[in-house]
């Protein structure tokens, strides 16, 4: 009856809509090149602009019509002070839904419509970054958008409003899960309490507010250091005189410092077990067993550690899954920082029925001590290796490797531009006694 009542009522059309111009596409003066370099065995370019930005560029045919960029600023959770712990977690989660100086972000979308662009921003452990994909044609747009991004960012009062109606939610949720543990206080434990791992409390994450966010990004936006990656269908000198138009442009840039002592964090001095009971509607229960190992600096270690993680996951299947039956996918990996001083671990974390999680711990710590006692047969090498082979073969050809693992940070750490030329010797040199060392 009401819906009757309702189609005899006459309807207007709504207020015409005025066009709306993208308001950022002029930036000042297009930015001068001062360096560029052609890296010929990978077939990559690298430029420095007056302003101080830094560029890699690579031209692939892997798909078609489709450009992947990053664009790594300033130092990220480097510079989160301990007095607003949650701070980066809450900025990544408003920062893009606060919209621009001059457009919402519904203006953007209105705006922005039937183009191939977008941005995405996140506070990494050692860099602000900003993410996006395109197209040729779009590439330039792409550009202006993340540069309008960096230099007249919205802090909209709506985004605030729209994170706060999440964040009950999220922890609402994170309450249930087994998982939920490990980002909450696990994360954290491991790293002495340094705010700066895991999730935040709720009541830490609730107490923030834009105008924290503001005074923090300000600052790094301003004049942090800037370094872009661009790979894909695109042709080099095109990027290079799209990115002069836009971030090159912009103010001067400052030299990234070190943070030496932001870059310090350490284990627990002793081991320590926490169980945690979680209410859930399907029985379930989460092992996750971590053993300190340390820093990603040393690539001949990173990858030593790795194919050992994988050994131990093979022998985890066989006896936990096959054997036993006691889960269906456990697994282990290495996990080395790429930012903090001697700081990873290997993890073990194993799905298991909510009665059989003791046992299951104790054996999975029974087959790393058996490892480490009594090291690593030739086969089992030969098993975890094989996989991360196959894997580097394949990855070669798509741009995601080459955005993520080379071009992202190539000129901040030019030691990616070699562990890309001998990652596959690196691996098939590993030897058994160097894994029994490590074990």
């Amino acid at each position: 009856a009401v819906y009757e009542a309702v189609r005899l009522v006459a309807v207007e059309a709504p207020d015409p809509i005025d066009d709306i111009q993208f308001a950022y596409t002029d930036f000042g003066p297009a930015g001068g090149v001062v360096e560029r370099h052609w890296v010929e065995d990978l077939d990559l370019t690298q430029v420095v602009f007056a302003n101080g930005v830094r560029l890699n560029v690579k031209k692939t045919d892997f798909e078609a019509g489709r450009i992947g960029m990053s664009v790594r600023l300033g130092g990220g959770k480097l510079t989160e002070s301990p007095d607003t712990p949650g701070l980066s977690v809450f900025a990544s989660n408003v920062f893009t839904s606060g919209g621009l100086g001059a457009h919402s972000s519904d203006d953007l979308r209105r705006i922005l419509a039937g183009s191939n662009v977008g941005v995405g921003f996140s506070d990494d452990d050692d860099a602000f970054s900003f993410s996006g994909g395109t197209t040729p044609e779009d590439l330039l747009l792409q550009l202006q958008l993340t540069a309008a991004s960096i230099t007249d960012p919205g802090y909209r009062p709506e985004a605030d409003r729209q994170i706060r109606k999440g964040i009950q939610q999220y922890y609402a949720r994170m309450a249930h899960v087994p998982d939920g543990p490990l980002q909450l206080e696990v994360a954290r434990l491991l790293a002495n309490g340094d705010s700066r791992f895991g999730m935040p409390l709720e009541s830490e994450i609730s107490a923030r507010t834009m105008d924290e966010v503001q005074a923090w990004l300000a600052p790094n936006l301003a004049d942090g250091a800037i370094e872009i990656a661009l790979v894909g269908d695109l042709e080099v000198d095109e990027a290079i005189e799209a990115v002069g138009l836009t971030f090159g442009s912009l103010p001067d840039r400052v030299e990234k410092p070190a943070y030496t002592a932001a870059r310090q964090v350490s284990f627990p001095d002793e081991p320590f077990t926490r169980t945690y009971t979680v209410p859930t509607e399907i029985p379930k229960s989460l092992v996750a067993l971590y053993w300190p190992t340390t820093d990603n600096r040393d690539v001949r270690v990173t990858r030593r550690l790795s194919v050992l993680a994988n050994v131990l996951t093979d022998r985890l299947r066989v006896k936990i899954r096959e054997e036993l039956g006691g889960a269906y996918s456990p697994r282990a990996r290495s996990n080395p920082s790429d930012t903090y001083y001697d700081y990873g671990y290997i993890i073990v974390r194993i799905s298991v029925e909510p009665d059989k999680a003791d046992e299951i711990a104790e054996v999975a710590v029974e087959l790393a001590t058996d490892l480490a006692r009594n090291g690593v047969t030739e086969d089992e090498l030969e098993r975890a290796r094989e996989p991360v082979l196959t894997a580097l073969r394949e990855s070669a050809r798509t741009n995601a490797y080459w955005l993520g693992a080379v071009l992202l940070s190539a000129q901040e750490f030019p030691q990616r531009l070699e562990w890309s030329r001998s990652r596959y010797t690196g691996f098939e040199s590993i030897t058994t006694s160097e894994l029994d060392v490590l074990a």
